[in-house]
């Protein structure tokens, strides 16, 4: 995941995560217009790539009281 950390240095948080939404939603949609197998494992790769930029916040986080 340092690619989520190199991003975020250079563009800042909140660029880095509506890009990572825009990547899912672009591969939710594919995989919703599967006609077959193959569109459908690719679709699910582009939404786990969409879930590496969005997913690293959550692990990152500390908890707050």
């Amino acid at each position: 995941m340092p690619i989520c950390a190199f991003s975020c240095d250079k563009f800042g948080r909140r660029p880095v995560l509506f890009v990572g939404a825009f990547i899912l939603i672009i591969g939710v949609s594919l995989q919703a217009a599967a006609q077959n197998v193959g569109m459908f494992i690719v679709a699910r790769g582009i939404i786990g790539m969409g879930l590496v930029l969005n997913s690293w916040r959550f692990l990152d986080s500390k908890a707050h009281r």
